[in-house]
């Protein structure tokens, strides 16, 4: 929960930092949480950053980069995807 907005943070990086390996450590995330790490990771990244549009004045652009996502175009996008409005409309929702 505490990496989550570093873009290069990732499955491999969590199975580094705990000293076992990628395919186990999803294996067993997927079986205690029943989702993928890369899904949770996913999801803490559109959380913070659907809190963050709703709760702040920021630009898009500055969202995007403190919720670990390189292109404000792909994080619109997972927006999009995950509410249905574009970042712009989900704010004013």
């Amino acid at each position: 929960n505490n990496n989550f907005s570093d873009p290069f943070f990732g499955v491999n990086e969590v199975a580094d930092m705990l000293g076992v390996h990628r395919s186990r450590l999803s294996r067993i995330f997927h079986l205690d949480k029943n989702i993928t790490l890369k899904d949770y990771i996913t999801a803490c990244r559109l959380q913070k950053g659907m809190s963050m549009i709703k709760e702040t004045d920021r630009r898009i652009t500055e969202i995007a980069a403190n919720c670990g996502y390189n292109s404000a175009d792909y994080f619109a996008k997972a927006i999009k995807k995950a509410t249905g409005y574009t970042p712009l409309e989900f704010r004013k929702q």
